[in-house]
């Protein structure tokens, strides 16, 4: 139970930061195209592998609380904040090449 909290509270203060990244700095509106859909097939095929491979390591470093902490804080952050960075680099590429 305690390493579900844990959990839970990496996700919820993981989740109010990139909230707050993506809505003040970045702004991301989709915009469905090629490009764009081939970016979200591999943000998706690298999230996968993130929430596979990542949590074992850090759980080995961190201990099992602190590293639930962590594998989630980094997945949150990576789905509300870094990846929309690269969905609207993409998108932008694409307006100048057109």
């Amino acid at each position: 139970m305690m390493k579900d909290g844990f959990g839970d509270v990496g996700m919820m203060i993981a989740f109010c930061i990139g909230r707050f990244i993506e809505k003040t700095w970045i702004r991301f509106e989709p915009v469905l195209t090629k490009r764009t859909a081939v970016a979200a097939l591999v943000g998706t095929v690298l999230l996968f592998f993130m929430i596979e491979s990542m949590g074992t390591p850090l759980k080995d470093l961190l201990g099992l609380h602190w590293g639930t902490f962590a594998d989630n804080v980094i997945t949150i952050l990576f789905i509300t904040a870094v990846w929309p960075i690269v969905m609207k680099h993409t998108q932008r590429k694409e307006q100048t090449t057109c």
